[in-house]
């Protein structure tokens, strides 16, 4: 299966809920895919990661989940039912 790598987000308005990921590619804008659309893909078996841009360089993060009751996204899967992808930069900055 397809590995992808998040590196930003759009939230909605609940800053709780993301609405929307950016998906690196090597143009010069990420691709945006709907939160609905990383949880389908996870249920078909593709694994996301966050990756965050450091010292000129693209550097892998954590593992990408669906939170406890399967509706959101996130890093760290403690019973939370809010996104949760730790300190991604905004898709639209």
């Amino acid at each position: 299966m397809t590995d992808y790598a998040i590196i930003c987000v759009v939230d909605s308005t609940n800053p709780e809920h993301i609405h929307h990921v950016g998906l690196y590619t090597k143009g010069p804008e990420p691709i945006i895919h709907l939160r609905s659309t990383v949880i389908a893909n996870i249920d078909a078996g593709h694994v996301y990661y966050t990756w965050f841009y450091e010292n000129g360089k693209w550097k892998k993060g954590a593992l990408v989940q669906k939170t406890s009751n399967g509706r959101f996204i996130t890093t760290d899967p403690n019973n939370t039912t809010k996104d949760n992808l730790g300190s991604l930069p905004d898709c639209r900055n």
